[in-house]
């Protein structure tokens, strides 16, 4: 053990190696499987549409940020189409928001101890279920700890524009990076006046908010000029008013605390780091300013994603650390029995994870894989595809091109998203029917009646597959 740590510390690039490899370990049994959740593989279709030379809002529609579907691009367009890549670059934005996390506590002096720890917290606050889909907060957050350890590493005016721009870019992946950079220009400001400093800190401020607007100000600046503003204005502007206006208080309460469950262990271990004695009336301002904001980013759209959860990870594994620096811990790990103690609840705690993780991503059945697998010799290269409520990772895995601008399978059958992008439903039915697609996947389940009975009427039944019925026309 002491060996490690000596062979962690001698050197950053040990210490990035080693959480890249806690990182891909607890993530690996993620990587084979084709479809976690819908939004990473719409992520994946629509950029796989725009490299062909698709609209971005205007033939392609999704309310996140342009900023995913360029990750996304850039990883097809480099690397061609591999899920097992995707995840993997998701394991390395996880692995380099903590190994920036572990850097800013060291220069803000934390000890060794303690920055690791919190680095591999971080780690682990990613490995739930719903961290492990290449997920915009996977990419955002990364945005974030880049940011803030350029805020902290050094007082020269170039930080302070590249802190502003790598958050600036982070918005155009996710606008919840928003309440982040409030946090940091909250606590930059009041710091600033507590240490009578605003004078000469006001260029630096200014450097940050002029670094945020330019990346925002250059995708506004692409669309106007190329003449689909219009399209951009409505996702950016329209579209999240409408999402964040379906509140229901009662279910987002549930959700939070449903929140605090998930996160138990780390929220007590983080309590009781709060007590360490390396905290300085600096970082505690940071911290509680930072838990505040991502608290209120949770629950501002009034959405209960669980992916949302991930935006506490930050502060929250910030503050775990600190049990290191705590004189009882230190005293418990000088005991005799206590890292045994510990060893052999890690590995029962490992043996749980694997088997539930064994459950979920290895036996549980994979639609979209069994679906592929049914028509991958039946069908042909000239065929038109339309998946319905089906995993739209059928258009990646076959090179289709989506009849419909709504890739998402739940955007045309979930009231909330027809709401929050305006959509008329009938006039889009109608119009993906008047496509003739050659191939339609429609589920036991499908809610729009007079558009299943056009297909059972005018199309032959292939086969089944799950709840899933493919019809050929």
């Amino acid at each position: 053990m002491t060996y490690l740590a000596n062979w962690i510390s001698r050197s950053n690039r040990n210490t990035f190696l080693l959480l890249l490899a806690i990182t891909i370990i607890a993530r690996f049994i993620t990587f084979f499987r084709l479809t976690i959740d819908y939004d990473e593989t719409t992520y994946a279709v629509m950029a796989d549409h725009i490299l062909q030379g698709a609209v971005l809002y205007k033939d392609v529609i999704d309310i996140k940020q342009p900023g995913i579907f360029l990750i996304f691009g850039l990883i097809q367009l480099l690397f061609g189409k591999s899920v097992i890549l995707i995840r993997l670059v998701a394991a390395l934005a996880v692995a380099g928001g903590a190994y920036f996390l572990y850097l800013t506590k060291r220069r803000l002096d934390f000890n060794f101890k303690s920055s690791i720890l919190s680095a591999v917290v971080f780690v682990l606050m990613f490995n739930f279920y719903f961290g492990f889909a290449t997920n915009t907060e996977v990419f955002f957050i990364f945005c974030t700890c880049l940011a803030i350890y350029l805020f902290f590493s050094h007082s020269r005016w170039w930080t302070f524009l590249l802190c502003g721009v790598t958050f600036g870019v982070g918005f155009t992946i996710k606008q919840h990076i928003a309440f982040d950079f409030t946090a940091l220009g909250i606590f930059f400001f009041g710091w600033s006046i507590y240490q009578r400093k605003l004078k000469k800190n006001f260029m630096p401020m200014a450097l940050m908010v002029m670094g945020f607007l330019i990346p925002p100000s250059s995708v506004h600046l692409i669309y106007w000029a190329t003449g689909y503003y219009d399209y951009y204005h409505f996702i950016s502007y329209i579209a999240p008013r409408n999402y964040s206006s379906q509140k229901d208080w009662a279910r987002i309460g549930i959700f939070m605390c449903k929140g605090v469950l998930v996160y138990l262990p780390f929220i007590l271990a983080a309590q009781a780091g709060l007590r360490s004695p390396q905290w300085t009336r600096q970082t505690g301002w940071f911290i509680t300013l930072f838990t505040i904001l991502a608290i209120v980013a949770v629950v501002i759209t009034g959405q209960t994603h669980q992916h949302y959860y991930l935006q506490l990870v930050y502060p929250i594994s910030f503050a775990v650390g600190e049990i290191a620096a705590l004189q009882w811990v230190k005293t418990l790990f000088q005991r005799k029995y206590t890292l045994k103690v510990v060893v052999a609840l890690g590995i029962i705690y490992c043996l749980f994870l694997t088997n539930f993780y064994y459950n979920r991503y290895i036996v549980r059945p994979n639609k979209a894989s069994d679906l592929v697998d049914f028509l991958e010799d039946k069908i042909s290269d000239d065929a038109t595809l339309y998946t319905g409520d089906a995993p739209q990772y059928l258009y990646w895995h076959f090179d289709k091109i989506s009849p419909t601008p709504y890739v998402h399978s739940t955007v045309l059958t979930k009231e909330s998203n027809l709401r929050t992008l305006d959509i008329d439903l009938d006039k889009e039915l109608n119009s993906i029917y008047a496509s003739q697609p050659d191939i339609v996947i429609l589920s036991e389940g499908y809610p729009y009646g007079w558009f299943k009975g056009k297909v059972v009427k005018n199309y032959q039944l292939m086969g089944n597959v799950h709840e899933f019925s493919v019809y050929q026309r």
